[in-house]
């Protein structure tokens, strides 16, 4: 069962997002828990962390000096201003890079044997 739902969520990561297992889900407006496996040692989370990715589009950059700012927009439009190491999205999804076209966040994805692999994914934005 627990490959099962690896490779499901195998796939929902690489395939097109309008798979039910990839629907936007915001778990602060309902009392769904965070989904089993997901490493929640940080304490509070922040906004960005209590929906999936699905939720979110990458609108642009911003560069302050020498510091890249991206602008990722939620789906009910809100604009949040992140830079490198914000926490985003399910499964400890970190921000780990931002260019004009694309952002990159690494997930820790259950292996189903009691690990955890990292993951990347991309937000790319609209050109």
């Amino acid at each position: 069962m627990k490959g099962f739902l690896l490779t499901l969520l195998a796939i929902c990561i690489v395939a097109a997002p309008a798979t039910a297992a990839c629907q936007c889900r915001h778990f602060d407006d309902t009392n769904e828990k965070l989904p089993p496996g997901t490493i929640d040692d940080r304490g509070l989370r922040g906004p960005l962390e209590r929906m999936t990715l699905d939720c979110l589009k990458f609108r642009g950059v911003i560069k302050r000096g020498k510091i890249w700012v991206a602008l990722l927009q939620d789906d009910r439009g809100k604009l949040y201003r992140v830079t490198r190491g914000t926490y985003v999205g399910e499964n400890s999804g970190r921000l780990d890079e931002i260019t004009p076209g694309k952002v990159t966040i690494t997930l820790l994805i259950p292996d189903g044997q009691g690990g955890w692999i990292e993951q990347k994914q991309y937000l790319f934005g609209n050109h």
